[in-house]
């Protein structure tokens, strides 16, 4: 009699699975301390979280939003909240949280690439180079900045900086779809 072993297919199916059930048992936890009042600040953030690994974009908000009105200077429920509004295309909204996020503290890395890279969606090109720059100044190798910069750089025209950036970000690991 011979085993049959599952397809590569079915193995990630199935792990994928797995992970939904734990992020959905733990979202039901977080829910439970929120219900019985123990919700402080980071309890809505894991909840804003939660709720944004499971593709609950309006529940995110509501979760992250309550976490700031908990604690105005948590910067990383800013940042996420920012996040969240770049994933649903509201990309004036996401500046508008990063920089939130940055009048707390403006070194935060995070922070500083979602602004570039929502400028650079909302075709503010020279702004977002600014800001990925600036990115630059505090980690040289950050993947997401060089990415971002070569396609400021490539909307704008400038080919041999595009070039620069498009090679720096493939030695970061970024590998470009054509």
């Amino acid at each position: 009699m011979a085993i049959k072993m599952p397809s590569a297919e079915q193995t990630a199916k199935a792990r994928r699975k797995l992970e939904q059930e734990k992020q959905e048992e733990a979202l039901h936890r977080l829910q439970e301390q929120v219900e019985s009042g123990q919700g402080d600040a980071l309890v809505h953030y894991q909840l804003g979280v939660a709720y944004l690994s499971l593709e609950q974009p309006i529940e995110a908000i509501k979760a992250l939003k309550k976490s700031i009105e908990l604690d105005e200077r948590f910067i990383h429920a800013w940042v996420n909240l920012a996040i969240v509004h770049h994933q649903m295309g509201e990309f004036d909204k996401s500046v508008e949280m990063n920089r939130r996020a940055l009048d707390i503290a403006p070194g935060f890395v995070p922070a500083r690439v979602n602004l570039g890279l929502a400028l650079n969606a909302l075709g503010r090109y020279t702004s977002s180079i600014e800001e990925l720059t600036r990115v630059l100044q505090l980690e040289p190798k950050m993947p997401q900045a060089l990415a971002g910069l070569y396609e400021a750089h490539l909307a704008l025209k400038h080919a041999d900086e595009a070039q620069r950036f498009r090679k720096l970000a493939e030695e970061a690991g970024v590998r470009f779809v054509e």
